[in-house]
C-alpha cells in the first residue's frame, strides 16, 4: 500500500514536471572580478548610482558590507581551485554560520552573476544546484539536495531561475523548478514546481 502511494505521488510528481516550462538559469561564465563586480551592482542597485560613484565607493563598502563579504567568499570558491574552496569554507562557517563551497564536489554549484545576500547568516546551498542571475538569497536558507549525497549517486538539486526572491528560513530541497521572477517568502518549504512570476508565501 504504501509502496503504490509513493509510486503514485511520483508519478504525478513527474506530470507536474513536464509540464513546466523549461526554466530560465542564466549562469554565464564570467571571471572573478567581473563576478565580484556584478554582484557588487545588484546589491546597491536601488543606489542610483553612476558608475564613477560605484566605483570609488566600492572598496568602503566591501570593508563595512557584510553581505559584500560573504559574496566575496562565495565567489572565491567558485573561481578559485578545490583546496582553497576548503579553506574558505572555514571561515563562511566561523563568521557567518553559512555553507556555500561546494562549487568542485560532484557536479557543483552553478551560480549566476548578481547575487546578492542581503543577510548572509546560516545560507546553505549544496551541490548540483542551479542558480541562476539577479537572485535575492536571504538568512537562514536552505537549498539543495533532499538527500545525504554520496560520489556515484544520483543528485535530486533544485533548479532556480533568473530574478528570483528567496526569503529568510525557506527551504528548497528536492528536484524542483523555481521559475523566472519567483518571489518565496519567509518560513517556506517548497513542495512543488514554481510557475514564472508566482508567490509562494505559504508551505
Amino acid at each position: 500500500m504504501l509502496r503504490d502511494l509513493m509510486e503514485s505521488s511520483e508519478g504525478a510528481g513527474a506530470a507536474a514536471q513536464e509540464t513546466m516550462p523549461p526554466v530560465q538559469a542564466t549562469v554565464p561564465d564570467w571571471g572573478l572580478f567581473r563576478l565580484i563586480w556584478s554582484d557588487y551592482r545588484f546589491t546597491y542597485r536601488y543606489a542610483g548610482d553612476d558608475m564613477r560613484r560605484s566605483m570609488i565607493l566600492f572598496l568602503p563598502r566591501m570593508l563595512l558590507s557584510p553581505s559584500l563579504q560573504f559574496g566575496l567568499l562565495v565567489r572565491l570558491c567558485q573561481r578559485g581551485p578545490g583546496w582553497l574552496a576548503r579553506i574558505i569554507a572555514y571561515f563562511q562557517v566561523m563568521i557567518f554560520s553559512s555553507e556555500v563551497f561546494a562549487f568542485h564536489q560532484g557536479p557543483g554549484i552553478a551560480l549566476g552573476g548578481a547575487i546578492a545576500f542581503p543577510h548572509p547568516y546560516g545560507v546553505m546551498i549544496g551541490p548540483g544546484t542551479v542558480i541562476g542571475s539577479r537572485v535575492s538569497i536571504y538568512h537562514h536558507t536552505m537549498i539543495g539536495t533532499d538527500r545525504r549525497w554520496f560520489p556515484g549517486e544520483q543528485l535530486r538539486p533544485p533548479v532556480i531561475g533568473d530574478d528570483v526572491v528567496v526569503g529568510g528560513a525557506s527551504r528548497v530541497l528536492g528536484p524542483y523548478k523555481v521559475g523566472e521572477g519567483v518571489v518565496i517568502g519567509l518560513n517556506v518549504f517548497v513542495r512543488e514546481d514554481l510557475p514564472p512570476m508566482s508567490t509562494l508565501l505559504l508551505s
